[in-house]
């Protein structure tokens, strides 16, 4: 093989720091709702009215749709010069959307709400996502 050839590996180690152990218990505690989606400064927070997003320990997310239909997904906390929460959901609308790497941006105070936010190489915002606990 190539001497200068260099391979980085990241992995997942769990509980490596008490942010991560905080989002994660933040998010799997409860259920949770799209507050607001902005794409590229156009609002398309509707799309997800009526949606329950749920967090489980598994890593797995369970999204109940208004029919109380069932879109699966996925989730990672992790932390990479700053914080961040992965979330996949395969190919379903409106979710597909959502499937990013996004920055934490923001969690409240009162630990309901965590504002989310995609960049642009420029360091631009292309999107927000917030998401708030449901009552």
């Amino acid at each position: 093989g190539n001497r200068d050839n260099i391979m980085i590996l990241k992995r997942h180690c769990f509980d490596v720091d008490d942010d991560l152990t905080f989002v994660d218990g933040l998010l799997i505690d409860g259920s949770w709702e799209v507050a607001l989606y902005e794409d590229e400064g156009v609002n398309k927070t509707e799309e997800y009215f009526m949606y329950t997003i749920e967090f489980l320990e598994s890593g797995y997310i369970k999204v109940t749709d208004p029919n109380f239909g069932i879109i699966d997904g996925s989730w990672l906390a992790y932390r990479n010069d700053g914080l961040f929460l992965g979330m996949h959901y395969g190919i379903e609308a409106p979710f597909d959307e959502l499937n990013h790497r996004w920055r934490i941006v923001d969690i409240s105070v009162t630990k309901d709400r965590i504002e989310l936010k995609d960049y642009d190489s420029n360091g631009g915002i292309e999107r927000i996502l917030v998401l708030e606990k449901k009552v």
